[in-house]
């Protein structure tokens, strides 16, 4: 620790044992075990002078699962298929049991890739097709718990947990019963508190190269396009040959994906190129074409109609028609 956060714990000891402050303060540490540990070694008086600890535990699988339910409808209103409902638990499961399991952090990647999948398996499969029409399949489900199963490390599936399982009596200042544990005493208000957190490994800068899959990379295009207010027409300019992307939007992407390295950011945008040209510019067709159809009712209404009371044609202008002497106006909202 700094010998400013030496003084700072100094200063801490000094207002614990102050009589003005007695009774009237509550105090307490959050963070990682052995961070916390570390911080009441700085000063000898410091550690006897916090009596109780609260330790938070890992998500039970049941608990991951209503999470991700909820993230899920909350943030994509989306719903899983009954198949992929009763296939949930395993795989979350899975995850749960493999390496750096990061409870509510895992659930949102896994919401995040989720949608990516479903959206993927909607628009690309299935054309123009509302993605509203469609719940989360079980093989939407596969992919994306899969996709984050890969990305995880080789190491222990117990490491970040032991930590947890090894705090016992001599951890916890709690008093327990022969086999079973009895409920932490009542919080005092003279007693500072801590709160300790299960520890995560901390992510290098290539580890987060490798979890930023094409899945995530896509979604956070997604993303950034909706987020800049990016239109049919300016995606098409970007991805026909000779478009760029604009700094805008990678620095946006690079962001979201989590992906450090903009050059494999480029690739894997370009991988799909293609693809994704295909989809947009049938999209604007359609537009185009509905938009022609509306045009053809309105100019059936109005030849219907006939000329305005001058007897002047229709034209039409912004909002509307107005008719060629200027004197008459229909909005579109009119016809």
């Amino acid at each position: 620790m700094s010998s400013r956060g030496s003084e700072v714990m100094n200063e801490i000891v000094q207002i614990l044992t102050e009589e003005a402050f007695m009774g009237k303060m509550v105090v307490i540490l959050a963070g990682y075990e052995q961070q916390v540990e570390e911080t009441l070694a700085v000063n000898p008086g410091l550690k006897s002078r916090f009596s109780q600890r609260i330790f938070f535990p890992d998500f039970s699988c049941e608990d991951a699962c209503t999470l991700f339910r909820m993230q899920l409808q909350k943030e994509y209103d989306l719903e899983l298929s009954p198949e992929a409902d009763s296939t949930l638990p395993t795989l979350m499961g899975q995850i749960i049991s493999a390496p750096g399991w990061a409870n509510g952090r895992d659930v949102g990647t896994l919401v995040k890739r989720t949608n990516t999948a479903h959206s993927k398996r909607v628009y690309m499969n299935d054309g123009v097709k509302s993605q509203d029409e469609q719940p989360v399949s079980e093989g939407d489900l596969q992919n994306s718990f899969s996709s984050l199963l890969k990305s995880k490390s080789a190491a222990p599936a117990d490491a970040t947990k032991s930590q947890a399982k090894n705090l016992g009596p001599s951890n916890h200042q709690y008093a327990f019963g022969e086999g079973q544990a009895a409920p932490p005493p009542p919080i005092r208000l003279d007693e500072p508190v801590i709160e300790i957190i299960p520890e995560e490994p901390e992510v290098t800068v290539q580890e987060q190269v490798a979890e930023a899959t094409d899945d995530e990379v896509w979604a956070a295009l997604e993303e950034a396009c909706a987020e800049l207010r990016y239109n049919l027409d300016k995606m098409a300019s970007i991805l026909r040959p000779g478009g760029e992307y604009p700094p805008e939007l990678l620095d946006l992407v690079q962001a979201k994906s989590r992906c450090n390295d903009r050059a494999r950011l480029v690739a894997v945008l370009d991988k799909q190129k293609s693809q994704l040209l295909e989809k947009i510019e049938k999209l604007i067709k359609m537009r185009e074409e509905e938009q022609t159809e509306k045009e053809k009712a309105v100019q059936h209404k109005l030849k219907m109609m006939g000329r305005c009371p001058m007897d002047f044609e229709w034209l039409k202008v912004s909002g509307g028609y107005r008719c060629a002497g200027g004197s008459h106006y229909m909005s579109d909202g009119d016809l």
